[in-house]
């Protein structure tokens, strides 16, 4: 049991430094922080910006991610947006907070309206 143990936490440990050092290196690339905008962007003006989020959209509403829960919105959905927008963004003019907040508002409201639709034509099927 105390070796299970041992191997368990040797994993934890590399995932911990793993993490950090991905941190670290998402840290380094966004250095220069524009001003927050004083007037909140439209998701139209963030997707001229940066078109990879028509993409991310698209896989919310589709059939790429599986069914609404935690485990899929934060390992598909957010860790994609995670680099296209915010303080870890590669383009400097998308590493707001407020930008942040409206691609995260979008797609889970795309998401939690694809799980709606999904619901109701279950429904009917049955």
């Amino acid at each position: 049991m105390k070796e299970k143990y041992e191997a368990t936490s040797d994993i934890f440990r590399e995932c911990a430094e793993e993490e950090n050092v991905v941190w670290k290196t998402k840290c380094s690339i966004a250095t220069k922080y524009p001003p927050e905008p004083t007037e909140v962007p439209s998701w139209e003006a963030l997707m001229l910006i940066e078109p990879r989020l028509a993409f991310l959209a698209y896989e919310v509403c589709s059939s790429i991610i599986p069914d609404r829960n935690l485990l899929s919105w934060y390992t598909q959905v957010k860790r994609q947006f995670l680099r296209l927008v915010g303080f870890g963004a590669e383009k400097e003019e998308l590493r707001t907070g407020v930008a942040y907040d409206v691609v995260y508002d979008y797609l889970s409201k795309l998401y939690d309206q694809r799980l709606e639709l999904e619901e109701a034509r279950n429904a009917i099927q049955s």
